[in-house]
């Protein structure tokens, strides 16, 4: 069976979207969305810790305009994840979960 896959569909987004930079950890949930960024324009920027992954896109957004993202898996996303969340609600921004 041929055709396009969820994480093919995503990143295609991400790239219509504007997302020129994704700071992330890869896991076993998130295989295949590398797997489709390898042939995507989007760079990757490899952290060692989810939170890391999103203060790090969340500076990026601020200091460049551009819009951040940020790759992470798992229930640890939910506690590692939620000071900058709270951060994006404060600036008012958009955000999607992932």
């Amino acid at each position: 069976m041929s055709g396009t896959t969820v994480a093919e569909a995503l990143v295609r987004t991400l790239e219509k979207l504007g997302v020129k930079l994704i700071f992330g950890l890869p896991g076993s949930q998130t295989c295949p969305i590398y797997d489709a960024l390898y042939s995507s324009k989007i760079r990757h920027v490899l952290v060692r810790h989810e939170q890391a992954a999103a203060y790090m896109a969340d500076a990026y957004g601020k200091l460049t305009g551009e819009l951040e993202a940020a790759l992470e898996e798992g229930s640890k996303t939910v506690k590692n994840g939620q000071p900058t969340v709270i951060d994006i609600h404060i600036d008012g921004k958009e955000w999607l979960p992932s």
